[in-house]
């Protein structure tokens, strides 16, 4: 939903039980759940250093759904990181392990590791790999009724659409994504989405709906921002330098920083 502070304050609160109760083991798997935060906001140092010592409480990825959780998102944060070779070793670790014995909320992660594999593939520019495995994704999250997977996974399939100079099919897949976020909130997915659609116009000319996206997505960015509470001024800071960030922030002339906090600034306001 994009509470980013109440989330890692819920999290906070839950391993500061575990540790009273002297429950290690709990207490290191709540804190992959502040690791998946960070990790949307970013902060791949942060989530890689999370995953490293939590992997070696979580010995066994056949059997333990918090293992596979783990390599998941140390796999991502190496992908973030440009650390390819590492990503793929973990990803495919967990990829094996879903695929060898069905643990609780397999599913849902065989729809978090899939997309993970598209963006890597992506994210390497290798679209002989990301096309089919960003279809394979879209497979996987057509079977389950999470609107947030299906949106990204629309929207990677238009990203290996558009690389490949397909324009026409990056705005049928993108029309897709766009739909499937109608009347549910869904920013973890929007922005991406949102930013994705802005691209393609803007290739195919249509500057009216470039300028369209690009600011509904540099909303959901600053209100994502916005979610996070003065004490966590550094992961903020991360997260709106970030390069991706970044750039759509720099392309909305009307969206700014001030003293760490985002605003969304009304031109009118400065006619």
């Amino acid at each position: 939903m994009g509470e980013w502070g109440e989330a890692i304050r819920d999290v906070r609160a839950s391993v500061a039980m575990m540790n009273r109760n002297g429950d290690q083991f709990r207490a290191q798997a709540v804190e992959m759940f502040d690791a998946w935060v960070r990790l949307h906001a970013m902060d791949f140092e942060a989530v890689s250093a999370t995953c490293q010592s939590a992997l070696r409480l979580f010995k066994d990825p056949v059997r333990s759904a918090y293992s596979r959780f783990c390599l998941m998102l140390k796999g991502q944060a190496e992908t973030g990181l440009g650390n390819y070779e590492r990503a793929l070793e973990y990803l495919s670790v967990a990829r094996d392990a879903l695929d060898s014995k069905t643990v609780i909320n397999t599913w849902f992660l065989r729809m978090h590791l899939e997309s993970a594999i598209t963006d890597f593939w992506l994210s390497k520019g290798d679209l002989a790999r990301a096309r089919p495995q960003a279809e394979h994704s879209l497979q996987i999250a057509q079977a389950a009724p999470d609107r947030t997977w299906q949106a990204l996974a629309w929207g990677a399939n238009s990203k290996v659409s558009m690389a490949e100079g397909d324009l026409k099919h990056a705005r049928v897949c993108i029309a897709e994504a766009l739909s499937r976020m109608v009347g549910y909130e869904v920013p973890l997915a929007a922005w991406r989405v949102y930013a994705t659609a802005a691209e393609i116009y803007e290739r195919m000319r249509d500057n009216r709906s470039a300028k369209h996206y690009r600011k509904l997505s540099c909303e959901t960015i600053l209100k994502l921002a916005d979610s996070l509470p003065a004490e966590e001024a550094a992961l903020r800071k991360t997260f709106l330098s970030a390069p991706p960030i970044s750039a759509i922030l720099a392309s909305v002339p009307s969206s700014k920083v001030r003293n760490g906090k985002p605003i969304l600034v009304s031109k009118e306001r400065y006619s």
